[in-house]
Protein backbone atom coordinates (compact mmCIF):
# COMPACT_ATOMS: atom_id res chain seq x y z
CA UNK A 1 0.00 0.00 0.00
CA UNK A 2 1.51 3.46 -1.21
CA UNK A 3 1.52 6.56 1.27
CA UNK A 4 -0.62 9.07 -0.27
CA UNK A 5 1.55 12.67 0.63
CA UNK A 6 -0.14 16.09 0.32
CA UNK A 7 1.78 19.44 -0.33
CA UNK A 8 0.01 22.34 1.58
CA UNK A 9 -0.13 25.30 -0.88
CA UNK A 10 -0.55 28.90 0.91
CA UNK A 11 0.01 32.61 -0.53
CA UNK A 12 -1.24 35.70 1.14
CA UNK A 13 -1.73 39.46 0.12
CA UNK A 14 -1.46 42.91 1.35
CA UNK A 15 -2.68 46.07 0.08
CA UNK A 16 -2.00 49.95 0.47
CA UNK A 17 -2.44 50.84 -2.71
CA UNK A 18 -0.38 49.69 -5.78
CA UNK A 19 1.56 47.37 -6.39
CA UNK A 20 0.44 45.30 -3.58
CA UNK A 21 2.97 42.73 -1.91
CA UNK A 22 2.76 39.04 -1.98
CA UNK A 23 4.34 36.14 -0.42
CA UNK A 24 4.90 32.34 -1.34
CA UNK A 25 6.95 29.87 0.79
CA UNK A 26 9.30 32.95 1.91
CA UNK A 27 9.50 34.57 -1.76
CA UNK A 28 7.78 38.32 -1.91
CA UNK A 29 6.07 39.06 -4.98
CA UNK A 30 4.80 42.49 -6.45
CA UNK A 31 0.60 42.03 -7.92
CA UNK A 32 -0.12 45.31 -9.98
CA UNK A 33 -2.57 46.38 -12.86
CA UNK A 34 -2.33 48.26 -15.39
CA UNK A 35 -2.92 52.54 -15.01
CA UNK A 36 -5.95 51.99 -16.91
CA UNK A 37 -7.26 49.71 -14.11
CA UNK A 38 -6.29 51.83 -11.18
CA UNK A 39 -2.67 50.45 -10.86
CA UNK A 40 1.11 51.84 -11.56
CA UNK A 41 1.84 48.87 -14.07
CA UNK A 42 4.87 48.09 -12.04
CA UNK A 43 4.42 43.95 -11.66
CA UNK A 44 2.14 41.53 -13.39
CA UNK A 45 -1.47 41.44 -12.59
CA UNK A 46 -3.14 38.26 -11.03
CA UNK A 47 -4.37 36.91 -14.48
CA UNK A 48 -1.04 37.47 -15.89
CA UNK A 49 0.33 35.46 -13.20
CA UNK A 50 -2.49 33.01 -13.75
CA UNK A 51 -1.10 32.63 -17.38
CA UNK A 52 2.59 32.26 -16.14
CA UNK A 53 1.22 29.85 -13.79
CA UNK A 54 -0.49 27.51 -16.26
CA UNK A 55 3.07 28.03 -18.92
CA UNK A 56 5.47 27.22 -16.20
CA UNK A 57 3.94 24.17 -14.87
CA UNK A 58 3.65 23.13 -18.27
CA UNK A 59 6.81 23.70 -19.00
CA UNK A 60 7.92 21.70 -15.53
CA UNK A 61 6.08 18.85 -16.42
CA UNK A 62 7.03 18.20 -19.73
CA UNK A 63 10.84 18.60 -18.39
CA UNK A 64 10.14 16.09 -15.84
CA UNK A 65 8.61 13.57 -18.69
CA UNK A 66 11.22 13.76 -20.58
CA UNK A 67 13.77 12.70 -17.70
CA UNK A 68 11.99 9.54 -16.98
CA UNK A 69 11.60 8.64 -20.10
CA UNK A 70 15.03 9.42 -21.27
CA UNK A 71 14.09 12.12 -23.94
CA UNK A 72 16.89 14.92 -24.90
CA UNK A 73 15.26 18.07 -24.68
CA UNK A 74 17.84 21.01 -25.24
CA UNK A 75 15.29 23.29 -24.66
CA UNK A 76 11.31 23.85 -23.56
CA UNK A 77 9.61 27.05 -24.29
CA UNK A 78 5.66 27.57 -23.54
CA UNK A 79 3.34 30.52 -24.49
CA UNK A 80 0.38 31.32 -22.56
CA UNK A 81 -2.17 33.91 -24.04
CA UNK A 82 -5.54 35.08 -23.37
CA UNK A 83 -7.96 38.03 -24.32
CA UNK A 84 -9.92 39.67 -20.87
CA UNK A 85 -13.15 41.46 -22.01
CA UNK A 86 -12.18 44.97 -20.06
CA UNK A 87 -16.06 46.47 -20.86
CA UNK A 88 -17.94 44.01 -18.66
CA UNK A 89 -15.36 44.26 -15.66
CA UNK A 90 -15.49 47.98 -15.50
CA UNK A 91 -18.89 47.55 -15.26
CA UNK A 92 -19.30 45.36 -12.04
CA UNK A 93 -19.78 42.35 -14.48
CA UNK A 94 -18.85 38.87 -12.97
CA UNK A 95 -16.16 37.87 -16.20
CA UNK A 96 -12.77 35.84 -16.31
CA UNK A 97 -11.42 34.18 -19.36
CA UNK A 98 -12.83 32.05 -21.27
CA UNK A 99 -9.76 30.55 -23.00
CA UNK A 100 -6.14 30.10 -22.52
CA UNK A 101 -4.28 29.15 -25.60
CA UNK A 102 -0.99 27.38 -25.28
CA UNK A 103 1.71 27.43 -27.72
CA UNK A 104 4.56 24.66 -26.50
CA UNK A 105 8.14 24.77 -28.23
CA UNK A 106 10.31 21.89 -28.08
CA UNK A 107 14.02 21.88 -29.33
CA UNK A 108 15.43 18.60 -29.59
CA UNK A 109 17.14 15.68 -32.06
CA UNK A 110 13.94 13.35 -31.25
CA UNK A 111 11.45 12.87 -33.69
CA UNK A 112 8.18 14.29 -33.84
CA UNK A 113 6.23 11.50 -32.60
CA UNK A 114 7.84 11.39 -29.46
CA UNK A 115 8.13 14.94 -28.63
CA UNK A 116 4.22 14.87 -29.69
CA UNK A 117 3.52 11.95 -27.13
CA UNK A 118 5.41 13.92 -24.50
CA UNK A 119 3.38 17.13 -25.01
CA UNK A 120 0.13 15.13 -24.61
CA UNK A 121 0.84 13.19 -21.59
CA UNK A 122 1.78 16.62 -19.53
CA UNK A 123 -1.32 18.46 -20.77
CA UNK A 124 -3.30 15.25 -18.92
CA UNK A 125 -1.00 15.57 -15.96
CA UNK A 126 0.03 19.13 -15.43
CA UNK A 127 -1.98 20.24 -11.92
CA UNK A 128 -2.38 23.77 -13.12
CA UNK A 129 -4.42 22.94 -16.61
CA UNK A 130 -6.34 19.88 -14.55
CA UNK A 131 -7.19 22.88 -11.93
CA UNK A 132 -8.17 25.24 -14.20
CA UNK A 133 -9.90 23.08 -16.13
CA UNK A 134 -12.26 21.92 -13.70
CA UNK A 135 -15.02 23.10 -11.45
CA UNK A 136 -13.03 23.89 -8.14
CA UNK A 137 -14.47 24.50 -4.87
CA UNK A 138 -13.56 28.25 -3.67
CA UNK A 139 -14.31 29.06 -0.36
CA UNK A 140 -14.05 32.72 1.26
CA UNK A 141 -13.73 33.29 4.83
CA UNK A 142 -16.05 36.70 5.22
CA UNK A 143 -15.32 39.40 7.56
CA UNK A 144 -17.53 39.41 11.06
Amino acid sequence: MSQQRTLTLKAETKQRGFPLSGRVRGFTVSVDEPQLLGGTDRAPNPLEYLLLSQAGCLSIVIGMLAEKRKVRLEEVSVEASSNFELEGFLAGESVGLREIRLKVGLRSDEDLGTLRSLVEEAERVCPVRNTLSAKLHIEVERLQ
